[in-house]
């Protein structure tokens, strides 16, 4: 219901913004408590999302009014805005009892090895 929202008042811009939000603050998850927020400068948000930073400010204010984020915007210089979404926590609960898997078990590909090459070049 939050994302028709998003999607009918801002577009697929929009639509498009909150999914990399909600990949952004679920990548600083705190695996032990629902800790589903991040902070970065109002600047640094609009970078991320490819936008200018009063665009940004128009989406948040998109999002805001949807119900699924929270924002607190703080006063300090570099005027940074942390983003709260505490629904990531619940789909992450969900995810894991459907797919049996706890971030701890999940298998990780590690890089590849330095086997073979030269050490002097």
């Amino acid at each position: 219901m939050e994302m028709a929202f998003i999607l009918d008042r801002g577009g697929l811009e929009a639509y498009g913004g909150i999914q990399i939000i909600c990949e952004c603050v679920s990548e600083h998850m705190d695996m032990d408590g629902p800790s589903c927020e991040h902070t970065l400068s109002l600047r640094r948000w609009a970078r991320n999302l490819g936008i200018s930073p009063s665009k940004f400010q128009k989406l948040l204010s998109i999002f805001s009014e949807s119900g699924l984020v929270s924002v607190i915007h703080s006063d300090d210089a570099d005027k940074s805005v942390t983003i709260a979404i505490p629904k990531l926590w619940e789909l992450r609960d969900e995810y894991t009892r459907k797919s049996r898997q706890s971030p701890d078990t999940v298998r990780r590909v590690s890089a590849p090895s330095d086997r073979g090459k030269d050490s002097t070049s």
